[in-house]
């Protein structure tokens, strides 16, 4: 299946990329694309770490089950004052 993961400041600029499009295993989780991701474009370690997810623009935790066309968005809470 094909999903397609959005990167959202500041991860976009470490990965390089606004989004790509993956090719996953029917039943694939958020955990899952976010190590294909992590293969593909190697990032400082923290980087991809503590990440938070949306699918289709609804908050989603590393196990929830990707279908075929979904989108996900990898971002970080910033934080100052």
């Amino acid at each position: 299946m094909q999903i397609k993961v959005k990167f959202l400041p500041p991860v976009r600029e470490h990965i390089g990329k606004e989004s790509v499009i993956l090719d996953l295993p029917a039943g694939a989780t958020v955990a899952q694309a976010l190590a294909a991701v992590r293969a593909q474009f190697p990032a400082p370690s923290d980087m991809l770490d503590n990440l938070l997810f949306m699918v289709n623009y609804y908050r989603a935790q590393p196990d929830t089950v990707l279908q075929e066309g979904d989108e996900v968005i990898c971002f970080k809470l910033l934080g100052g004052g």
